[in-house]
């Protein structure tokens, strides 16, 4: 399956980073140690391009694709309702799988990398969201609260620090039309 232009997992695709705008990512298949040991089948997404804090070249995020760390929403809609009650997606979203992921985050500079918690969706090409983007990776992210009292700006304990979810939705780039275009010009 690797490199077939029908693989989901496989190719070049675009996300908003959110305040870093549209960045372009390569999404593989590789064969990697799961934190049990297992030798088991990911997908890997690489920057193609990059921001301040996590740049070009560097892995933004990655999920275990195997069989085994699949959920799947099933077609019955008393169990979607379930499944989409227990990891939080609304039914509204129509996620069709879900893989447990890890989401690189750092600081400016790609100062203090850290990995963090995520999940990578394949979703109904009829959800709401994202305009037919056929994956999403998921993460959360720490950020310390700023107090703006007094003389200006500054950091509160470590415990007030608020969570936000990331989304961030993947369309991939069709490169097989623009090469067939070329050749016609």
């Amino acid at each position: 399956r690797r490199g077939h232009g029908n693989d989901p997992f496989d190719g070049v695709f675009f996300g908003n980073y959110g305040v870093h705008g549209t960045e372009v990512l390569q999404l593989r298949r590789e064969m990697l140690a799961s934190d049990d040991g297992v030798i088991e089948e990911h997908v890997v997404a690489t920057k193609l391009t990059g921001d301040p804090n996590v740049p070009a070249g560097r892995v933004t995020f990655r999920a275990n694709i195997s069989r085994r760390k699949r959920v799947s929403f099933s077609s019955s809609a008393m169990q979607s309702r379930q499944m989409h009650k227990e990891y939080r997606y609304p039914e509204e979203l129509q996620v069709r799988h879900l893989y447990p992921g890890r989401g690189q985050i750092a600081d400016e500079g790609f100062t203090d990398p850290r990995w963090v918690d995520g999940e990578l969706l394949v979703l109904d090409p009829r959800s709401p969201i994202g305009d037919g983007a056929p994956l999403a990776f998921v993460f959360c992210m720490e950020e310390p609260p700023v107090d703006f009292v007094g003389e200006g700006a500054r950091e509160v304990p470590a415990e007030d620090a608020a969570t936000r979810k990331v989304v961030i939705l993947l369309h991939k780039l069709d490169l097989t039309r623009k090469k067939e275009a070329a050749g016609r010009a």
